[in-house]
């Protein structure tokens, strides 16, 4: 009897645990995974499935592997929603993949990866992001960049 009881408090956990580790998972992305894009988001949002605390959030070109700079800081206050700003990427697949700590202690990660086309930056021999450019080859400036001519 005590071997029966035993078998079933072991299996009960078994199910408790896996059912509360499968509902901190991703619930959803913007862009959702496989997107195609006709440009650039300006923010990667992740939503879960319960409150979490995000500790890893990276963007990697699939073409150059290439790391976009992203200004991530790992969560301290747990969330279901987080939204990451990114710069303007360059056409091509990207892939996110993120990490996060469930309020059980268990670490999960996960990865999505979507495409940008159309309005994107042209992108380099080596990934990396090329400036825009005006017919007269002079360099849009943004932010505190100067504007460059070609004369």
């Amino acid at each position: 009897m005590k071997r029966t009881s035993l078998i079933f408090t072991l299996f009960i956990t078994l199910i408790l645990g896996a059912n509360s580790y499968a509902h901190t998972g991703l619930k959803s992305s913007v862009p959702n995974n496989n997107a195609m894009l006709v440009g650039s988001p300006e923010v990667i949002e992740l939503k879960f499935m319960a409150k979490v605390n995000l500790i890893k959030f990276e963007v990697v070109s699939k073409i150059s592997g290439y790391r976009v700079e992203v200004n991530f800081i790992p969560s301290v206050t747990a969330s279901a929603t987080f939204s990451v700003a990114v710069p303007e990427l360059a056409i091509g697949d990207y892939q996110v993949t993120w990490g996060l700590l469930g309020g059980d202690g268990h670490q999960i990660t996960g990865s999505f990866e979507f495409m940008v086309q159309g309005a994107g930056l042209p992108m380099r021999d080596h990934g990396e992001m090329a400036m825009p450019t005006t017919t007269e080859g002079e360099v849009e400036s943004s932010g505190d960049q100067q504007s460059h001519s070609g004369q």
